[in-house]
C-alpha cells in the first residue's frame, strides 16, 4: 500500500484517493487488503436478483486482476 493514498469505503464505494492530488477512483460492501499492501479484494452488494461479484486489483496500477460471481446480493467478508 502506497504512503501516498487513502482507501476508505464510502456507501457501496471504495475509494483510493491520492492524499496530495485528491484524485479518486472505485465499488462495494466488504474489502479486504493484502497483508503486503500490493492487493485489494472488494466484495460488492446488489438487488435480490443479480449475483454480487467479488473484484481482486493491483494496487500499484489499479487494474483488476480476478472477477469471480459466487453468491447472489451481498459479500459480507473477504480475507486474504
Amino acid at each position: 500500500m502506497s504512503s501516498k493514498h487513502i482507501l476508505y469505503p464510502l456507501g457501496s464505494t471504495i475509494i483510493f484517493r491520492h492524499i496530495i492530488t485528491k484524485q479518486q477512483t472505485y465499488q462495494i460492501s466488504v474489502i479486504a487488503i493484502s497483508q503486503t499492501g500490493d492487493y485489494v479484494a472488494s466484495g460488492q452488494k446488489t438487488q435480490v436478483e443479480f449475483q454480487a461479484n467479488i473484484i481482486t486489483l493491483d494496487f500499484k496500477d489499479r487494474s483488476m486482476m480476478h472477477r469471480l460471481k459466487l453468491y447472489k446480493v451481498i459479500n459480507q467478508s473477504l480475507s486474504f
